[in-house]
C-alpha cells in the first residue's frame, strides 16, 4: 500500500512528467487487484492519474492495455479522453478527462433503476463500435490463456468468490468452467469489467466508462454476466435482469453464456 506521502510525491511526479497545471489537491481511490494508485486531481480541468506498481505484473500490463485501449477509442461510446501517457518516477502511468457525474453503484436506490437503463444504452453503444480493425483482443483463447496464468501465479483472489463458489476447490471450479464452454462467441467491442462502479452516470447525457484495462474483443455476455451480477449486489430490488433484456432488446438470456462468463471474472 502506497502512503499518503509517497502518493503525493508520485501525483507530483506525473503533474511534472505531464506538464499539467499544479493542482490544489487530489482525492485517493484504492480499489481492484491491480496495486495501481488512483487519483482525482482537482483544478480547472480535473483528471484522473492511473499510477502502476512496476512490481506487479498485473498492474504494469492492465496500465498498458487501458492505455491502448483509450487511444483506440478516442473518446467513443462514452469513455474518457486520454490526455497523458508515460513513466512517472519509473512508474507506468496516465492521466485522464475526470467524467461528470457519479459512479451507479453509488446512486440513490431510487435512482438505481434509471442509472441501470443508462449502462444498458452504454453497452449496446460499445458493442455497437466496428470492430473488424480493432487490435485489441480479449477473445476466450486469450481470456482463458490469461487467467490459467494468474491461477498458476497465486493471482487469483479465492477470497472474493461469489456466495455460490465460496469454499469450491479452484481446480473443480476451473474444470468445471472449462466444461460449460460455449462453442461460438458473438463477437463486438466489450467493456470486459461491466460492473456498476465502472459506469459514470451524470443528470443528463448517456453513461460514462471507466476502468478499461479489460476493454476488447470479447463475446458480448462478457458485459452481460458482470452488469447482471453487479446489479443484483448493489440494487437487489432492481430487476437488473429485466432492464437488460428490455433496453437491449433481448428476447431471451443465455443462462449458461451468463453463468460462464461470471464464473469466468473469479479469475480476474
Amino acid at each position: 500500500m502506497t502512503s499518503e506521502d509517497e502518493a503525493a510525491a508520485l501525483v507530483a511526479a506525473l503533474r511534472a512528467a505531464a506538464g499539467w497545471p499544479r493542482p490544489s489537491g487530489f482525492e485517493r481511490f484504492d480499489h481492484g487487484m491491480s496495486g495501481d494508485l488512483t487519483v482525482r486531481i482537482d483544478g480547472a480541468s480535473p483528471a484522473f492519474a492511473k499510477i502502476g506498481d512496476p512490481a506487479r505484473r498485473i498492474s504494469r500490463e492492465m496500465l498498458a492495455r487501458e492505455i491502448a485501449v483509450l487511444r483506440w477509442l478516442g473518446g467513443r461510446a462514452g469513455a474518457p479522453r486520454l490526455l497523458w501517457a508515460g513513466p512517472a518516477e519509473g512508474r507506468p502511468a496516465m492521466l485522464v478527462e475526470a467524467l461528470p457525474g457519479t459512479a451507479l453503484h453509488d446512486l440513490a436506490p431510487e435512482r438505481a433503476e434509471a442509472g441501470l437503463i443508462a449502462a444498458v444504452e452504454a453497452l449496446r453503444a460499445l458493442h455497437a463500435l466496428p470492430i473488424d480493425d480493432c487490435p485489441l483482443d480479449q477473445r476466450l483463447a486469450v481470456k482463458l490463456s490469461e487467467a490459467w496464468r494468474r491461477l498458476e501465479a497465486g493471482e487469483v483472489a479465492r477470497s472474493e468468490f461469489d456466495p455460490d463458489h465460496t469454499g469450491r476447490p479452484v481446480e473443480d471450479l476451473w474444470q468445471a468452467m472449462l466444461d460449460a464452454k460455449p462453442a461460438a462467441e458473438d463477437l463486438v467491442f466489450t467493456h470486459g469489467d461491466a460492473s456498476l462502479p465502472n459506469f459514470i452516470i451524470a443528470d443528463a447525457g448517456p453513461a460514462g466508462l471507466v476502468d478499461l484495462g479489460l476493454a476488447g474483443v470479447a463475446d458480448r455476455y462478457q458485459d452481460f454476466a458482470l452488469l447482471v451480477r453487479s446489479g443484483a449486489h448493489n440494487f437487489p430490488d432492481v430487476d437488473a435482469r429485466a432492464l437488460l433484456m428490455e433496453h437491449y432488446s433481448l428476447d431471451a438470456i443465455d443462462e449458461q453464456k451468463l453463468s460462464f462468463y461470471r464464473t469466468l471474472d473469479e479469475f480476474y
